[in-house]
């Protein structure tokens, strides 16, 4: 009776609802994706998927800097929960906009989206090739005897500003 309760208790939360929503319509999300759905921060989201995960509910697993969330399908009861919960909460109006979200967010780059929320610490931008930004070259060449030292320079630094 545990278990249920636990289970019940953590599906008893609306956005926690919302979590389980989303991933009954995807097969998995990346954290980022789910705190761009409820509009939370971080740690308010990260909290929540804990809840869900620890009630067996959902289920985890990293692959670099993202961590990926579904529904655990060796949980107790998932079918039930899923027959009993989905047809009363998939026509809500919260459900209808949070979908139509899910459509807006999963087209967009995970990065991109991390940067939009963290800033451009958390997944900086690559540079295009040409773009230097705010740094200055300072090439120095060591070199005695050699004529043609201030035309490797040249090469060097055009070179470097392609990269």
């Amino acid at each position: 009776m545990d278990k249920t309760l636990l289970k019940l208790k953590a599906l008893a939360d609306r956005n926690r609802l919302r979590i389980f929503g989303a991933l009954a319509r995807y097969e998995e999300l990346c954290a980022c994706q789910i705190t761009e759905l409820l509009h939370v921060t971080g740690a308010t989201a990260s909290r929540h998927l804990s809840i869900l995960v620890t009630a067996g509910l959902l289920k985890s697993r990293k692959e670099s800097r993202w961590v990926y969330f579904a529904l655990n399908e060796n949980c107790d009861g998932m079918n039930d929960i899923l027959g009993w919960l989905l047809p009363r909460v998939q026509s809500s109006d919260q459900m209808l906009t949070d979908l139509s979200a899910l459509d807006r967010i999963m087209a967009m780059d995970k990065e991109d989206l991390c940067r939009q929320k963290r800033g451009e610490a958390c997944c900086p931008a690559p540079k295009r090739r040409g773009q230097m930004g705010d740094r200055k070259l300072k090439i120095l060449f060591l070199c005695t005897g050699n004529a043609c030292r201030s035309q490797m320079a040249e090469g060097w630094t055009r070179h470097l500003k392609m990269m």
